[in-house]
């Protein structure tokens, strides 16, 4: 046990906090209901956003306009998470039928088809780190019909098509970090009709990017304020924005292919916002900028 002493507060306690800071309780048992099933240090992330300089509530904040910016936030993760996994999906299968039509099912497992560029911090070069990875999952995975089946018969060799399906979007992220950069190129030319949109040297960073976006969905964090602090680079100028949820849209939208579902959820972005009243556009990076226009995509004939 360790040496903290400090003892949990009933929710009806936790209540009082909010309504001492001049919070506005529409309906009690409403709110003693929301917190209970949300946890009031969860609500709290979003509460802060109603502060004053004293740490009270703004005149006019209530219960109600916290829960709004709650809910706001989750259906606006629930939309960031659909485009996150479209990307991946759309990766998955644009990798493996690269690797496997251009070098054959198991190329991944030969070191001349990839960089060798040493990782500073394993002393390994960064391939033998991310066959590494492939060994461990190929392990935790090895009771699974489709890699067994592999195991049994083809003596261990499993296809390239097969083991992207047990790699985390970041492992695929280190993958493509391993291309040569005329393969990501041709990567990009063989997927997308305008693949200088897409640059291949910093294609592994938009892709890892989209992956902490999508983690960040994947494990409740608030997504509406966005902050991508230690985002790498996305040209050798570092002048390509990569903070907010803005950058993280465009980059999405230049990675997605189906222009129908890219719409889609940009118009429900739009309509959410309505939705909720949400008046912080400053912390999507949409303020003073027509976002939705520069954000939908032109249908081709």
């Amino acid at each position: 046990m360790g040496n903290l002493t400090k003892e949990p507060k009933k929710k009806e306690e936790l209540l009082k906090i909010w309504k001492d800071k001049k919070l506005k309780i529409e309906n009690e048992k409403f709110a003693l209901e929301i917190i209970q099933r949300l946890n009031y240090y969860r609500l709290s992330g979003y509460a802060k956003y109603f502060y004053s300089v004293n740490r009270d509530f703004i005149t006019g904040s209530s219960f109600n306009t916290i829960y709004n910016l709650y809910l706001f936030d989750s259906e606006l993760r629930k939309i960031v998470m659909t485009l996150t996994e479209e990307i991946e999906l759309n990766f998955r299968s644009y990798v493996s039928s690269y690797i496997a039509n251009k070098y054959g099912a198991c190329a991944y497992l030969e070191t001349k088809y990839f960089e060798n560029k040493i990782n500073t911090r394993t002393h390994n070069s960064y391939y033998e780190d991310f066959i590494s990875i492939i060994n461990k999952k190929k392990e935790q995975a090895k009771n699974k019909p489709y890699i067994k089946h592999y195991v049994d018969k083809y003596n261990g060799e499993v296809p390239i098509w097969v083991i992207i399906e047990i790699l985390s979007f970041t492992d695929i992220s280190k993958f493509i970090k391993n291309f040569k950069n005329d393969d990501r190129k041709n990567l990009l030319k063989y997927n997308y009709d305008s693949p200088r949109q897409l640059t291949a040297q910093y294609l592994p960073n938009s892709i890892q990017i989209i992956c902490d976006v999508r983690n960040m969905c994947a494990h409740y964090e608030k997504i509406f304020n966005l902050k991508l602090i230690n985002a790498p680079i996305l040209n050798k100028w570092n002048t390509i924005p990569n903070s907010n949820l803005y950058d993280v849209l465009t980059i999405c939208k230049k990675l997605i292919n189906d222009t129908d579902k890219w719409n889609y959820s940009i118009k429900n972005i739009a309509s959410i916002i309505v939705k909720y009243d949400f008046k912080m556009l400053n912390l999507l990076g949409f303020e003073n900028i027509d976002w939705e226009k520069k954000l939908i995509k032109i249908k081709k004939d």
